[in-house]
């Protein structure tokens, strides 16, 4: 469970991290910012992505991410993740079904993070 918790932190962190970072060398700026400031997340209300996760190419599981509330906006605002993981029984994992929430500030420091999973037997 561990591990599969941790794969769904550093899934989320990659998701919040791309959109920031933008150019081939992590270098995009909003209009008027200051070189060294950190950068403004600007996520959108029911925006999603999805993971396939795949074993000897049959898929094995997905998990599926969306912008659940916005609260704010500019520098105060805070973005809600959502992450629904789903896992079919494989030699890699047993089945698995995992929610969690986390809340981030408009830069991306993380405020709070809950998770809940149910781990099948195998």
């Amino acid at each position: 469970m561990r591990v599969r918790l941790l794969i769904t932190i550093a899934l989320a962190a990659v998701i919040l991290i791309g959109p920031a970072c933008g150019g081939e060398k992590g270098e995009k700026q909003s209009p008027g910012s200051a070189a060294g400031s950190p950068k403004e997340l600007n996520f959108s209300l029911g925006q999603r992505w999805k993971f396939v996760f795949y074993e000897s190419g049959t898929e094995v599981g997905t998990n599926e991410m969306e912008i659940t509330a916005i609260e704010g906006e500019g520098d105060a605002a805070t973005y809600t993740l959502t992450s629904s993981l789903h896992l079919k029984q494989s030699t890699a994992c047993k089945p698995t079904d995992a929610t969690s929430t986390l809340t981030i500030d408009a830069h991306g420091a993380p405020i709070a993070y809950s998770a809940e999973a149910s781990i099948g037997s195998g």
